[in-house]
Formats: C-alpha cells, structure tokens, sequence
C-alpha cells in the first residue's frame, strides 16, 4: 500500500514524534495559517484528533469521540469571556 513505500510505520512515526517534539500532524493548518499571516487575518484552529500517526492499517480510529471533544471545545470557547470581548471589539 502507499503508506508501506512511504515506510510510515508505528515506530517510524515515534522517531519523528521524539525528533519533533510533535503530538500531531496537521499540514492542512499550516497552509492555512500561512495564508491568514500574510493577509494579517487573526485565526484560531480546533481539531478533533481520531488517531496518532503511524501505520493507519492497524492504527484505531474513534472518530465519534474526538467529535464530542471539539465540539465541547467550541462550546467551551465561544461562551469565553475573551472571545466574547474579542468579538465585541471587532464590530
């Protein structure tokens, strides 16, 4: 499979983990933020982790778990006194 020729294996990902001192990856938030620092547009990123990186043929997922947890995040934030504030002062 393509992640056999990658070598992304459940070791190879906790080598990287070790060397990075990352928990996650996320190249899509990377774009994105890039794009918002360009333009000076503030953001903030919530994500649902299902699963670590590794071997995704045995990895497990709990895709309805990490959903819970973000939107308990989302909750959680925008009932946040300084989003609230941030929000008021933006109008």
């Amino acid at each position: 499979g393509a992640h056999g020729r990658l070598g992304l294996t459940c070791e190879r990902a906790r080598e990287i983990a070790v060397r990075s001192g990352a928990a996650i990856e996320t190249m899509e938030s990377a774009a994105f933020a890039l794009v918002c620092r360009t333009f000076a547009v503030p953001w903030v990123e919530l994500r649902c982790i299902s699963n670590r990186t590794g071997d995704r043929r045995t990895a497990p997922f709990a895709v309805a778990e990490a959903c819970a947890r973000v939107q308990q995040a989302v909750a959680r934030l925008v009932t946040s006194p300084g989003f609230t504030q941030a929000k008021e002062g933006a109008r």
